[in-house]
C-alpha cells in the first residue's frame, strides 16, 4: 500500500526482498517478488525527494507508477550496482548565497546515473537483466541567513531508464564480486569478467575465477598460467600487465608491486604504476591512470581519461635486472598526477636487500609522510631518480653505490623531496649530506649520531632531523633523548644547524 492506501503489490507473493535491504540506503526502488519457485521483480518509476534545511523538513514523494515484470523466473538474483557516473552539469544553473563571503555565487544543477545488473535463469541457462537509475536535481535554493550550509531547499526526481532483458547466453551461474573477486560469467568452462555500468564485458576466457587486485587490477589465469591484467574503460580487451607465465598466484602475491598515488582532492588512493620484482626480471613500469581514480565532482568530458605508459628505468645505460640478494623498487614524492597536465612527479628507483615476504600494504607502495623514511625497514643502497612531465620519463641523477657504510633516505617534505646519504667515518661519526633530486649538494654536516627520524615542528614549516639515544644506565629517568642533528625551514627552502 502506498500513503494513498492505494495496493502496489497484491497479496500473493510468498516473499517480497527490497534491495535496499541487501544495500542498507541504496536501491530503494527496486524488489524482488518470489511465488512458490518463481521470481519477477519491481521497479518504482519514478521517486521526488524535497528537503527543506531550513525549516527542518523532509518529503519524499513516491511514485504511484510501478513496472512489473511480464516473465517468471527460475532464479533472480542481484548481481550489485554499478560505479556511480560522475557529477555531469545539468541544464540549467543554480545561485546560493555564500555566508562566509556574503556573496552569490553560481554552480550546476546535477545529474547522474547508476547502472544496475540482475540475474536470471531459464531452460538451465543464464542471462542478464539491466536497467539505469538516473537522479536529477531540480531545484536548489539558498538564501542570505539561512540555516543550511549548502542549500536550505533541495528537490530531486530519482527514475529508471534503459531496462533490457538480454538473450540466455551462459550455460553456468553468474557469480556475484566478493571483496577479491568480480561479477564473473560462465560458459563453455571458461570464466569472464562483467563489468557493472559499461556497455562491455570480458568474455569468458579464463581458466580460473580471477582475483582483484585493486579497482580494474586482476591476476587472471590462462593456458593454466597467471599473470596480471588490467581492465580499461569501454575496452573488452584487457590490457596485459604481466605476461601470463606464473605458475600459481601465490608467486604473483608475493613479488607483485603497487605504486600509488593519493588524490589530494578526496584523500582516496588509485593504482597509478605497476611492476614486479621476481629475479632475473627487467624492472620495466607500467604506468595507469584512470578516469575513475580521480575522485572529484567535474564533468566526466573535463576529467583526465586512462593513459598507458610504459617505462624501462636503466642504471649507467643499462635495463635494470632484479637481482637474487637486492631489489628495485620504485616510490614517488608527494605530488601526484592530477588533471593539471603538466604537473610532474618525482620518481625513486630504489635498490635495496630482498624482502623475503613483501606485503601489498610493504613500506615502499605509496610515498611515505614527512615523518617517515623509505629506508625505515631495508637500507637503501642506490636511487635513480626520474622526472615525469607530460607523460615523459627524464633522468634527473644516479646516486651510486658507494660502499656499506652509506646510506640513502628519501625525505618528502611539504611540496618538495630531496635525498639524504649517511656516511660513517673512519672515527665512527656521521657524515650527513643533503641532496637535491638532480644531485645538486644541498647542505652537509658531521654528527655523533645518526639521523633516525624527521618531522615538522608544531605550527611551524621546520623539520627536524634527530635520533633519539637511550638513557644511561646510572640515569634517574627513562626517557629517551633527543638530539636534534639540524633543520630545515620548508619556505625558505634552506637548512641551518
Amino acid at each position: 500500500m502506498d500513503a494513498d492506501n492505494h495496493v502496489i503489490l497484491p497479496a500473493r507473493y510468498d516473499e517480497i526482498t527490497p534491495f535496499a535491504y541487501l544495500n542498507k540506503e541504496q536501491g530503494h526502488h527496486l524488489f524482488i517478488l518470489r511465488q512458490a519457485n518463481k521470481y519477477s521483480f519491481a521497479l518504482k518509476q519514478f521517486r521526488e525527494t524535497r528537503i527543506g534545511s531550513t525549516y527542518g523538513f523532509e518529503s519524499h514523494i513516491d511514485s504511484i507508477k510501478w513496472f512489473f515484470s511480464e516473465d517468471d523466473y527460475d532464479t533472480l538474483y542481484v548481481l550489485g550496482q554499478g560505479i556511480p557516473d560522475k557529477t555531469i552539469p545539468s541544464h540549467y544553473p543554480w545561485k546560493c548565497y555564500d555566508n562566509e563571503t556574503n556573496k552569490w555565487k553560481t554552480w550546476n544543477l546535477s545529474q547522474g546515473v547508476s547502472h544496475y545488473v540482475l540475474a536470471y535463469k531459464k531452460e538451465n541457462k543464464y542471462g542478464l537483466i539491466t536497467f539505469e537509475h538516473t537522479r536529477k536535481e531540480i531545484e536548489k535554493k539558498h538564501k542570505p541567513g539561512g540555516l543550511g550550509s549548502d542549500y536550505d531547499y533541495w528537490k530531486a526526481i530519482y527514475s529508471f531508464t534503459h531496462l533490457n532483458v538480454h538473450p540466455l547466453k551462459y550455460d553456468g551461474a553468474i557469480i556475484p564480486s566478493t571483496s577479491n573477486t568480480p561479477i564473473v560469467t560462465q560458459n563453455n568452462g571458461k570464466y569472464g569478467i562483467l563489468q557493472i555500468g559499461y556497455t562491455y564485458e570480458v568474455p569468458p576466457q579464463f581458466d580460473s575465477i580471477p582475483v582483484q587486485l585493486k579497482e580494474f587490477f586482476y591476476c587472471a589465469k590462462k593456458n593454466r598460467r597467471w599473470g596480471i591484467i588490467f581492465l580499461q574503460e569501454q575496452d573488452s580487451v584487457p590490457l596485459q600487465i604481466t605476461p601470463y607465465q606464473y605458475p600459481s598466484i601465490k608467486h604473483i602475491d608475493t613479488d607483485f608491486r603497487y605504486l600509488e598515488f593519493e588524490s589530494a582532492n578526496s584523500g582516496e588512493d588509485y593504482p597509478a604504476c605497476v611492476y614486479v620484482t621476481t629475479n632475473n626480471t627487467a624492472l620495466h613500469l607500467q604506468f595507469i591512470v584512470n578516469r575513475l581514480y580521480l575522485r572529484d565532482s567535474e564533468s566526466l568530458d573535463e576529467l583526465t581519461q586512462t593513459k598507458n605508459i610504459t617505462f624501462i628505468p636503466k642504471s649507467n645505460g643499462q635495463e635494470i635486472i632484479q637481482e637474487e640478494g637486492y631489489e628495485y623498487l620504485v616510490a614517488t614524492d608527494e605530488n601526484y598526477p592530477g588533471k593539471r597536465e603538466n604537473q610532474s612527479v618525482t620518481f625513486f628507483v630504489i635498490k635495496t636487500e630482498r624482502f623475503p615476504h613483501p606485503l601489498r600494504s610493504h613500506n615502499y607502495s605509496r610515498y611515505s609522510s614527512i615523518d617517515k623514511s623509505y629506508g625505515e625497514h631495508q637500507k637503501i643502497s642506490s636511487i635513480i631518480t626520474y622526472r615525469l612531465e607530460n607523460d615523459t620519463f627524464s633522468l634527473l641523477h644516479e646516486f651510486p653505490e658507494v660502499s656499506e657504510k652509506a646510506v640513502y633516505h628519501i625525505i618528502n617534505a611539504y611540496q618538495q623531496s630531496f635525498i639524504l646519504k649517511q656516511t660513517i667515518t673512519e672515527q665512527g661519526k656521521y657524515q650527513h649530506e643533503f641532496y637535491s633530486n638532480e644531485g645538486i649538494k644541498l647542505y652537509e654536516i658531521t654528527t655523533n649520531y645518526p639521523i633516525h627520524n624527521w618531522q615538522q615542528k608544531y605550527n611551524e614549516p621546520i623539520l627536524e632531523f634527530y635520533t633519539e639515544v637511550a638513557p644511561k644506565t646510572e640515569s634517574k629517568t627513562s626517557h629517551n633523548t633527543k638530539k636534534i642533528t639540524c633543520y630545515y625551514n620548508m619556505v625558505k627552502k634552506q637548512f641551518y644547524k
